[in-house]
């Protein structure tokens, strides 16, 4: 009678315990779920709040890209796009290429301003909306005359205005006569482009430094004279030497027909004096 009575008194303890724990678990169990809406509640809030902060910013610097941008025309000859009947076997590519290593006579036909394909593997990228402004050095040695302006015209019709702080064209004591005169004369159109002249030959290092002796930019851009500058080609610069990386994407122009290609780089940012 006794075992059967212990028996009886802790099944009935048991059931308890098993029933309050039940009863404990759904409450438990409750409570969770309504912690987890709230943590939802709050993290789709916070989400919302920063899809509209991105797309503040993303209007934001799309304005301030295209306040004043000037586009290349649309015209597309094969004189603009570089891609034609010359090649390096004519007799006049070859008697002029010893001026520039490269076909002078196809660049001479090319206009200044030119039209260039959009070699932008993504165009909806972002980039921070307080970049530094920049100097885009220039140094060069009996250039021709034809890349030397294309280069410039490239600068500037291709950066946005309130990155772009000046140009800089550093002339290390070259000895054509269409560098002198006739190139102040030209440049004196443009207000954000000044000459610097060297009054004897440097080489390419010092010449980089005369220049980013005068700079004003925050930022120092130091370009050779025979490139061109596509679209949107300076706020990605500008915004990894904000972060601080070392990684660029290049473009090159090919040396016979003038045709674009873009290329990625890695290096050390080392320099040496």
């Amino acid at each position: 009678m006794r075992i059967r009575r212990y028996l009886r008194d802790s099944g009935r303890v048991l059931a308890f315990v098993f029933v309050a724990s039940v009863i404990w678990l759904l409450f438990d169990m409750a409570a969770l779920r309504m912690s987890l809406n709230e943590v939802n509640t709050e993290l789709l809030k916070e989400r919302v709040i920063r899809e509209k902060e991105l797309f503040k910013q993303q209007l934001k610097a799309t304005q301030h890209t295209r306040r004043g941008f000037k586009h290349p025309v649309q015209r597309m000859d094969w004189t603009q796009a570089g891609k034609g009947p010359l090649t390096s076997e004519d007799a006049e590519v070859k008697k002029r290429w010893d001026e520039g290593h490269f076909n002078v006579y196809l660049s001479d036909k090319i206009p200044v301003d030119r039209a260039i394909p959009d070699t932008r593997p993504c165009e909806q990228s972002l980039v921070h909306d307080d970049l530094p402004s920049t100097s885009v050095i220039f140094c060069f040695v009996d250039e021709v005359w034809s890349t030397l302006l294309r280069s410039v015209h490239s600068v500037l019709n291709r950066s946005p205005p309130h990155l772009l702080k000046e140009i800089i064209l550093v002339d290390d004591f070259s000895t054509k006569d269409y560098l002198k005169k006739q190139l102040d004369d030209y440049m004196a159109q443009f207000p954000k482009v000044r000459i610097v002249r060297l009054k004897e030959r440097q080489g390419l290092i010092r010449a980089r430094l005369a220049g980013a002796a005068v700079a004003k930019g925050e930022v120092l851009t130091f370009l050779d004279s025979h490139i061109e500058c596509n679209v949107g080609w300076l706020e990605p610069l500008l915004e990894r030497r904000k972060r601080k990386t070392k990684s660029f994407l290049l473009q090159s122009i090919n040396k016979d027909h003038f045709y674009f290609n873009a290329k990625l780089y890695e290096i050390p940012l080392t320099f040496f004096r």
